[in-house]
């Protein structure tokens, strides 16, 4: 099973590196803009009242949130990944607005972000190549000649979905259960 998940790794890294460069671009621009905005560097209310109720949101809350976030990211490939791009663009965007916009120490950000965002982010870029995939395999298929659906890129498919879904799941379990107790330990 790990090779095959290595192997659908390494046979979509341009995908990947396409997902991973569309969300960096994404938390570029959030960072632009509140740089470039005074008004946006105060507290923001609105992501300080949902970082104060996030210990009182559930796993399922989590997993209907991001999971309709990771299945937009893989869907969007029907549209040539339109979608897609938008919304690898718009993730990274919003996680970077959030962090900017509550005033938390390293520790606070270690505890509160970084253990679900090991799942997380890695989950959201392995969505977004899948939905990058068909756009980028048409281009190969119309300027190299090559095959566009194949078993090969079927079983890809299914098993990088697969995987952005397990560790959304993962990610959900950590951000309703652990980070809470680490945040009550913390206090």
């Amino acid at each position: 099973m790990m090779r095959l998940i290595t192997n659908s790794i390494k046979k979509n890294k341009y995908p990947i590196v396409t997902s991973s460069f569309l969300y960096i671009i994404g938390i570029l621009a959030g960072i632009a803009v509140f740089l470039n905005d005074s008004t946006l560097q105060t507290s923001n209310i609105m992501a300080e009242q949902s970082m104060n109720t996030s210990s009182d949101l559930s796993i399922s809350y989590f997993l209907k949130t991001n999971g309709s976030g990771i299945a937009i990211l893989i869907l969007g490939g029907a549209l040539l990944g339109a979608p897609t791009l938008v919304s690898l663009i718009t993730n990274g965007y919003v996680h970077s607005r959030v962090i900017l916009a509550i005033s938390l120490s390293p520790i606070e950000f270690i505890i509160l972000f970084v253990p679900h965002a090991i799942f997380e982010i890695p989950a959201i870029i392995l969505a977004g190549s899948v939905g990058i995939k068909p756009p980028i395999s048409l281009y190969e298929y119309f300027t190299h000649s090559s095959d566009f659906i194949t078993k090969d890129y079927l079983s890809d498919i299914i098993i990088l979905s697969a995987l952005a879904f397990i560790l959304i799941v993962i990610a959900a379990f950590v951000e309703s259960m652990i980070t809470p107790l680490f945040w009550e330990y913390y206090t």
